[in-house]
């Protein structure tokens, strides 16, 4: 199907329209499950927008990961990511000031850039 008829023609570069390329741009999932059971399981979702499109795991399924350790990358420069935690992990992530804008029911409303090996939150037990 042509999406074009649902979506108008973006004058600017592929980079000013994320929304319609983390739909439809390279994209990989991984899935850890941490030893802190309070935490759970957390998605990673690497999407390689645009020319970088490419994602590559330096993990498989099964691999024992440590904090800092790659676990992917994409092949040219680098493009967006997400990280997805479980509803429960709320109660024990304590977030960095301006990094989340929370609401009372703790859905995101907001988030700000983040440099790279920046401090994002430590746990709180």
């Amino acid at each position: 199907m042509d999406q074009s008829q649902f979506i108008g023609y973006d004058e600017g570069s592929p980079e000013k329209c994320e929304s319609f390329l983390s739909a439809v741009a390279a994209r990989m999932v991984i899935v850890i499950k941490a030893n802190n059971l309070k935490i759970g399981k957390i998605g990673i979702i690497y999407i390689g927008m645009a020319e970088v499109s490419s994602c590559v795991a330096t993990v498989k399924e099964g691999d024992k990961v440590k904090k800092g350790q790659q676990i992917g990358h994409f092949m040219f420069g680098g493009s967006s990511h997400l990280m997805v935690f479980e509803k429960k992990a709320a109660d024990v992530m304590k977030f960095k000031e301006g990094v989340y804008n929370y609401n009372t029911e703790k859905e995101v409303l907001e988030s700000k850039r983040q440099n790279v090996k920046s401090y994002l939150c430590h746990i709180v037990e």
